[in-house]
């Protein structure tokens, strides 16, 4: 490492070469995006959002135009507070202003529970079909439905109400 930067040494073709990364090691995963709901208050760090069933695209970061074929990239669902495991996004992890947010959809975050003492570290959280956190039981079958419900390990205990959570 190199100051701030950090170096690769690789082969190709047989010859050394160095490639220079800015990258730090540890990165959570955040999308920007528009949310629909005219009250944004509802929207509370730390919970889950799911998504609406539409899509968008942000014009030069200015303003959410609905996505098309013409436009097939960098398409991102608006989401809600309350939804059905299968419409599970990510986490809020920000709340930009009154028409976006950002969530955690992998990496470190944190997420608001009621009581701790339901959870202990190395556990996995998922959503359950109520659209709330829950315990995956250790010894159930990995299906699509959890594996696209899972919101992440346990990693810390934060205090009563909050859970350190890493998802890879």
């Amino acid at each position: 490492m190199v100051g701030s930067h950090k170096f690769f040494v690789n082969f190709l073709y047989r010859r050394p070469y160095a490639l220079l990364s800015d990258v730090q090691q540890s990165h959570t995963i955040t999308h920007l995006c528009p949310v629909e709901d005219k009250n944004n208050r509802t929207f509370k760090i730390g919970f889950p959002v799911f998504m609406t069933g539409n899509v968008y695209y942000n014009e030069n970061d200015q303003k959410w135009i609905p996505s098309t074929i013409e436009n097939s990239t960098d398409c991102i669902p608006s989401v809600k507070t309350r939804g059905t495991r299968n419409e599970y996004l990510g986490v809020c992890v920000e709340i930009v202003n009154d028409k976006e947010i950002k969530f955690a959809s992998h990496g470190d975050f944190l997420i608001k529970i009621n009581s701790a003492s339901k959870y202990k570290v190395g556990d996995t959280i998922v959503i359950d079909e109520n659209g709330e956190y829950k315990v995956l039981d250790e010894n159930e079958t990995i299906t699509t439905k959890i594996l696209r419900s899972t919101v992440g390990i346990v990693t810390s205990i934060i205090d009563d109400s909050t859970l350190a959570i890493f998802k890879g």
